[in-house]
């Protein structure tokens, strides 16, 4: 009876202060995935590969890969904020098992479809590379 107890003591504790991931960290210049070291992740982090696009005037200005840490509550949540004359664009992908490689991320776009015979159109929302 108190082996059974014993191990039932040591899961809790373990379950108690949280399990931490291995995730490669690193940050590449433009739409390539990078490769880096591996770090020990905090509790409730996932592995997660980041995509940032910023343009000005509708031309490219940065785009950053990036491989790292981050809350699970994160996860594939693409965003994207306005700023004057421009936009920066971010797609997240997580995975969630030791040094694992996370699916390239991508970003919500709207199609925009025309139904006839009456002028009505049909928004589909779907995910689509950068």
């Amino acid at each position: 009876m108190k082996l059974p107890l014993g191990i039932l003591s040591i899961l809790s504790a373990l379950a108690a202060t949280g399990y931490s991931l291995s995730c490669q960290t690193c940050i590449g210049v433009g739409s390539t995935p990078c490769q880096g070291q591996s770090m020990s992740c905090p509790a409730d982090n996932a592995c997660a590969a980041t995509y940032t696009l910023t343009t000005a005037h509708g031309v490219t200005v940065s785009q950053v890969y990036t491989l790292s840490c981050a809350p699970r509550r994160q996860c594939d949540k693409p965003g994207s904020i306005s700023i004057p004359d421009g936009k920066i664009t971010r797609g997240i992908s997580c995975c969630y098992t030791d040094d694992c490689t996370p699916h390239t991320p991508t970003r919500k776009c709207l199609l925009f479809l025309p139904m006839f015979p009456i002028k009505l159109f049909c928004i589909l929302l779907y995910n689509c590379n950068f």
